[in-house]
């Protein structure tokens, strides 16, 4: 029963994170762009996916899905190797959500990525041998380095 409590509170948690608005984007977001403008936006639908795939294998009963977990966290490490280069100046038209923010700050918006990355193989590593607690936990953390970069370089949605 406590672990359950726990559970459901850590997913709360990051829920009030807004990282599941990044999993319910319309689908209507992407209309119009091309270039890297539209590769930006379905890398970054890419990572929200991941973030649904870690949520459910995290929250699956009656045991944790390890494996789709640790691919999924994988993936996102795999992905932010590439987000810089998605960013070129001039690339903030719309139907672009990115605020002027990433270039005016590009060494905070690297960081951030960093910390995405970082956040993400922890997890990834986690979720071969710990504890469930131990990989929400890390999952929570993943979940606010997401929402700490959109919060900053994202335009904030309608």
């Amino acid at each position: 029963m406590i672990k359950s409590a726990c559970l459901a509170a850590a997913v709360a948690f990051a829920a009030t994170l807004g990282i599941w608005s990044l999993v319910g984007e319309r689908a209507d977001a992407h209309s119009g762009a091309t270039g890297v403008v539209k590769e930006r936006m379905e890398l970054m639908s890419s990572l929200a996916e991941a973030m649904k795939a870690i949520k459910a294998g995290v929250t699956a009963k009656p045991d944790m899905q390890r494996d789709a977990i640790a691919a999924a966290a994988k993936q996102i490490t795999a992905h932010a190797d590439r987000i810089p280069s998605l960013f070129p100046k001039g690339s903030d038209k719309h139907p672009s959500e990115v605020r002027s923010e990433v270039w005016q700050s590009w060494q905070e918006f690297i960081k951030a990525n960093d910390a995405m990355k970082t956040e993400a193989a922890k997890l990834a590593e986690l979720a071969a041998n710990a504890d469930r607690r131990a990989v929400l936990g890390q999952f929570a953390s993943t979940a606010r380095s997401c929402g700490g970069c959109h919060k900053v370089f994202r335009q904030k949605k309608n």
